[in-house]
C-alpha cells in the first residue's frame, strides 16, 4: 500500500473525516509554514507522496499566507523529478464545500497509487533526519540523486533553463549540485543565477578550444555511466572533480583549464582588482585572467550554510577588507561557496559591498564580451551584453 502524508490547515476539518487507507494527516496552524527540507525529507523517509493542503483561497483567514508554500511545493517536486522520483509533491487549494478537502486528498492518493512506491528505501544519512535548513535540503538532494532511480534526469531543468544537453560523442559539462541549488535556493542568492553560471561555462569552454559542450543529463554520474564515453568531461570546481574521481570518472575543473589556456581569453578592458584568499593558486588564476589580485585573507566560512554569529562577523570583516582594497569582486572556488557568499551579499540585504562573489570563468566571460568588471556586469551580465550590442 502506498503511503501519503498530508500537511493540512487545521481549518480544513480533515481530522474528523474518514480518509483513504495509507494517508497520514499532519495538521498545521498554517500550511504556509512547510519548508522544502520538510517536504523532501518526508518523501525520503517514508512517504510515497506529499500533499500540502490549504484552505479554499477565498476562505483563508490569513489572506495569502499559504502562497509561499505553493512555490516551495513546486520546487520540491522539481527536485524529486530531477532525481527520478516522479511528481510526488503537490500543493492544492480544495474546492469549496464540506467535501472539498477530502476530495482533494482522495484524488491525490489515487494519483500516487498509480505512480507506485517511491524508488528507494535506503537509510537516510543521520544529518538529514529531523532537521531543517539549506544544509539539510542539499544533503537530501545528494541522497535522492545518489540512488540513480529510473528516469533520473535533469533534462527538464535544462529545457526550462534553455541550456544544451550533451550529445553522444561530444564534450560534457557535469552540473552536480547546480540544478538543485537553482531550485532550492531561488532568490536567496540573487542576483546570482545558477543557469547563467552554466551558460557562461559553456561559452568559456568553447573559447578555450572545447566547442560543442552540452550539459550531461545526470547531475551526479556514477561508475558505469555513459558519460565516460564523452571525449572530455568538465566541471566547475575541484570538489566535483574529486567526487567523480571516486566513481572512476575523470573530469577537468574549469579553473585548471583557464590557467593552462589563459592565452585564449582576451585581456580585460580594464585591470580591475579582485579579492582572493591569498593562496598562490588563486593569485595565479586572477593574474592569468588579466586582473589584479588583492589578499582579503582565507575564507572564514565553514562548509555549511548554517552560519553562527561568529562566522558572520568573520565574513563581514573579510568583505570589509575587500572593500578597503577597492576590489570589485571576490574569487570563490566553486558553486557551493558562491552560493554561501551570495546569500551574505545578496540584493535586498542590509549589507552593502562592492566585492561581489565570483567564480573564475565569470571573469573570463566578461573579457570574451569586452565588458568591464563592474556591479552592473556582475549582477546582470547577459543584459549588459544586450545593451552593448544595442548601443
Amino acid at each position: 500500500m502506498t503511503q501519503v502524508t498530508v500537511f493540512a490547515c487545521t481549518r480544513c476539518g480533515l481530522s474528523s473525516r474518514p480518509l483513504p487507507d495509507g494517508v497520514r494527516l499532519v495538521e498545521l496552524p498554517c500550511t504556509g509554514r512547510v519548508s522544502i527540507p520538510l517536504l523532501l525529507g518526508t518523501v525520503a523517509r517514508n512517504a510515497d507522496g506529499v500533499l500540502v493542503l490549504g484552505r479554499h483561497q477565498r476562505t483563508c483567514r490569513l489572506n495569502g499566507a499559504e502562497d509561499p508554500a505553493r512555490e516551495r511545493a513546486e520546487r520540491a517536486s522539481d527536485v524529486l523529478r530531477y532525481a527520478g522520483f516522479g511528481d510526488r509533491v503537490r500543493f492544492a487549494n480544495p474546492e469549496p464545500g464540506l467535501r472539498g478537502p477530502v476530495a482533494a486528498v482522495e484524488s491525490f492518493a489515487r494519483e500516487i497509487a498509480a505512480l507506485g512506491p517511491r524508488p528507494v528505501n535506503a537509510k537516510l544519512p543521520s544529518q538529514a533526519v529531523g532537521t531543517e535548513g539549506i544544509d539539510t535540503s542539499i544533503e537530501l538532494c545528494r541522497w535522492l540523486a545518489s540512488h540513480r532511480a529510473q528516469g533520473a534526469s535533469i533534462s527538464t531543468w535544462l529545457r526550462d533553463a534553455g541550456l544544451p544537453e550533451a550529445r553522444p560523442g561530444a564534450p560534457a559539462f557535469i552540473a552536480g549540485v547546480i540544478p538543485f541549488l537553482d531550485r532550492v535556493l531561488g532568490d536567496l542568492i540573487r542576483p546570482v543565477r545558477m543557469t547563467e553560471m552554466v551558460r557562461m561555462a559553456i561559452e568559456v569552454l568553447a573559447a578555450l578550444g572545447v566547442p560543442g559542450v552540452g550539459v550531461w543529463s545526470e547531475a551526479w554520474p556514477t561508475s558505469g555511466s555513459k558519460v565516460s564515453a564523452a571525449p572530455s568531461r568538465h566541471v566547475l570546481c575541484r570538489k566535483m572533480r574529486d567526487r567523480l574521481a571516486d566513481q572512476g570518472i575523470e573530469a577537468s575543473p574549469l579553473s585548471d583549464l583557464l590557467i593552462a589556456r589563459f592565452a585564449a581569453i582576451p585581456r580585460p578592458v580594464a585591470r580591475a582588482r579582485v579579492a582572493c584568499d591569498g593562496s598562490n593558486e588563486q593569485r595565479a588564476l586572477i593574474e592569468a585572467l588579466g586582473y589584479e589580485p588583492v589578499d582579503a585573507g582565507p575564507d572564514p566560512l565553514p562548509d555549511s550554510f548554517s552560519l553562527s554569529r561568529e562566522d558572520r562577523i568573520r565574513a563581514e570583516a573579510r568583505l570589509a577588507l575587500a572593500d578597503r582594497a577597492d576590489a570589485l569582486a571576490m574569487l570563490v572556488p566553486g558553486q557551493l561557496s558562491l552560493a554561501r557568499w551570495a546569500m551574505l551579499t545578496r540584493e535586498g540585504t542590509w549589507r552593502s559591498t562592492r566585492a561581489h562573489p565570483v567564480v573564475a570563468h565569470q571573469l573570463a566571460w566578461l573579457s570574451l564580451h569586452a565588458l568591464p568588471l563592474s556591479e552592473r556586469t556582475l549582477t546582470a551580465p547577459f543584459a549588459s551584453v544586450t545593451r552593448k550590442v544595442a548601443s
